[in-house]
């Protein structure tokens, strides 16, 4: 359950990275409140407890673990220490956040993963670069279109000096300890695990690295599995500061961020022109990026939200870092042991062109979704009674075009073969089916449930169906795409910049108004659990607005218009501001004759608008 106040959390580290997520906690007190800090070192968590007035500190983690009043821990321990670390506070009912890697041994981060698995506990691996804001833009821009269809990525990743050598032999090595985090940039970019590497490295810094069995540079040539190339090079030296460099080639451009500098200034003369050397060191250089992470672990475990990179990302990277050293050993490509796209079965496909579940299918057949297989639509309506009207002929076709290439078409669920393994449940039928149909799928052994909004017409119903998956043990989860969409991380951005920031979620349809009592009929469920649904999820996720804790909905009845058509009634137009307890708010503005378009409009504390995204 989300937290009602300030959360309360443990630290376990007193080192660098403990003391740089300790100082972004402390910024942060109307959220967090660090209540225990422990370190083997004495002498050192007890300064650290006491510059920073956290009352609780001790020499031993475990008795932070079962301290009752942590509900959150920080875990910044030796790389050997995690795993047991993890589990335990798993265990013991904790929200986890981890540094990476989990642990460089591949069966011990499955026991991790299985530990967090069987608890449902929230654990978020560290992955900061994640977090930087020019990455993030990388990001959005991929994914919503802007450079095209991704081709390649190459990434330029260079230390300003090399670690002890002392450390070398207990990092795993450049590719599970540094490249790691490149890894994991080229996958979150992509959208797609690497399936193959190729690696070339050398010692071209220090020899004593190399008699460490390591190497301290390298090039890394990798193919996702939806295609997209990806190139790496790494050093442990530069001769010129801590060099960052990501570029993203699609079909329509490329997109690429330069090194960070302490000053942005450059001198033009005659005698050329000069600028200062990137930054120096990592914790300069993602500063930002370190306090972004730890607002995001904080946000998550206050709101129950999904980690936005958890045991499974660590894993897939560890994996990959794994390939790497084989393929340098070898000097050959080597695939990477990743596991099988997951089996995905549709429920109400519905019509070509036009159904939620047939733009979802022929993403999947299409190879836009490289970490699912579609292998059977069951579509009663189309294949059922409806099979013979003009739109059962078009159904017929996509059905024709489909089923030689492997997809299995079905009129019932009971004609579909059982699973062999974990399959997904992808439900878009009518929302008044939802309720059996969630039951069926289960109880045919779907493992994951994917429910298209708003899910089921009454609370009651899906109060009922979340008690029933959970006693069944299956996930389930809801189809808020605008919750990931890039706009409103954008937003997120700007409103992070601006005091007193205050948001406007704004969705239009492009309704003409003779065509809105076909619209009333066809979306009986009304705006505000049809249409405005994703801005109300929007406001759960983001602002905090729960059904316990709203004080306030003022509507703005200049921008609003209801009216009664073909027996219906229901908004036109509706704009209103909810206001919780603890003094968060948020604007929804929701008209079916607005255009076609979604936005967020950031305004600063004096009403003025300075972002639309």
């Amino acid at each position: 359950m989300a937290s009602q106040g300030t959360l309360k959390v443990g630290l376990i580290g007193a080192g660098r990275i403990a003391r740089c997520h300790l100082a972004s906690l402390m910024s942060m007190t109307t959220k967090v409140t660090v209540v225990h800090i422990s370190d083997p070192w004495a002498q050192g968590v007890a300064d650290l407890a006491a510059s920073y007035n956290v009352p609780r500190h001790s020499t031993n983690w475990e008795e932070l673990v079962a301290d009752a009043e942590v509900e959150a821990v920080l875990i910044c321990s030796p790389t050997a220490l995690h795993a047991d670390q993890i589990m335990a506070c798993a265990n013991a009912g904790k929200k986890i956040f981890c540094e990476k890697p989990v642990s460089l041994d591949i069966e011990i981060v499955n026991q991790v993963a299985e530990t967090v698995a069987a608890n449902d506990a929230f654990c978020m691996v560290a992955f900061q670069r994640r977090f930087d804001s020019n990455f993030m833009r990388i990001k959005a821009a991929v994914d919503d279109g802007s450079v095209g269809a991704l081709k390649m990525i190459h990434i330029v990743s260079r230390d300003p000096a090399p670690p002890p050598v002392a450390y070398i032999g207990q990092s795993g090595g450049l590719h599970m300890d540094m490249c790691i985090h490149d890894f994991d940039m080229a996958m979150w970019v992509a959208g797609s695990p690497i399936e193959e590497v190729m690696v070339m490295g050398g010692c071209t810094v220090n020899k004593e690295i190399a008699a460490a069995g390591d190497i301290d540079t390298s090039v890394v040539m990798a193919k996702c599995r939806n295609g997209v190339i990806v190139t790496i090079d790494n050093c442990r030296q530069s001769g010129y500061g801590y060099d960052q460099r990501f570029e993203a080639f699609g079909s329509k451009g490329m997109i690429e961020t330069d090194n960070r500098y302490a000053n942005q200034c450059k001198s033009l003369t005659s005698a050329g022109v000069q600028s200062d050397l990137p930054m120096d060191f990592f914790m300069d250089r993602y500063a930002e990026a370190y306090k972004a992470e730890m607002e995001a672990f904080v946000d998550c475990c206050r709101s129950g939200a999904k980690a936005p990179c958890g045991v499974a990302e660590g894993k897939v990277a560890t994996l990959v870092a794994m390939a790497a050293k084989a393929s340098l050993n070898s000097g050959m490509p080597v695939k990477v042991d990743l596991p099988p796209p997951t089996d995905v079965m549709i429920i109400g496909c519905g019509l070509p062109k036009r159904g939620m579940g047939w733009f979802h299918a022929t993403q999947m057949l299409n190879g836009e979704c490289p970490n699912a297989k579609l292998n059977n639509i069951v579509e009663p309506w189309f294949l059922g009674g409806g099979k013979d009207g003009p739109a059962g002929q078009e159904f017929a076709e996509f059905k024709n075009e489909w089923e030689p290439k492997g997809c299995g078409f079905h009129a019932s669920l009971d004609t579909v073969p059982p699973p062999t393994g974990p399959r997904m449940a992808l439900i878009a039928g009518r929302t008044a089916d939802n309720p059996k149909l969630l039951r069926d799928v289960i109880e045919a052994g779907c493992t994951k449930v994917m429910l298209e909004k708003p899910g089921a017409t009454t609370v009651a119903d899906l109060e009922s169906m979340a008690a029933f998956a959970a006693e069944k043990g299956v996930d389930v989860y809801m189809g808020y795409n605008k919750n990931i969409a890039s706009y409103i991380t954008k937003a997120r951005e700007a409103e992070g910049k601006i005091a007193g920031a205050k948001t406007k979620l704004v969705t239009l349809n492009a309704y003409k108004r003779e065509e809105l009592e076909e619209c009333f009929t066809r979306n009986a469920e009304g705006m505000l659990k049809n249409m405005a649904i994703h801005e109300l999820a929007l406001a759960a996720t983001f602002y905090g607005c729960r059904a316990d804790n709203i004080a306030s909905i003022v509507v703005n009845k200049a921008n609003s218009e209801c009216l009664t058509l073909g027996g219906k009634t229901d908004f036109v137009k509706v704009e209103f501001t909810m206001t919780t307890t603890e003094g968060t708010s948020v604007t929804i503005f929701a008209d079916r004759c607005g255009g076609a378009e979604a936005m967020a409009i950031v305004s600063d504390a004096a009403g003025n608008e300075v972002f639309t995204s």
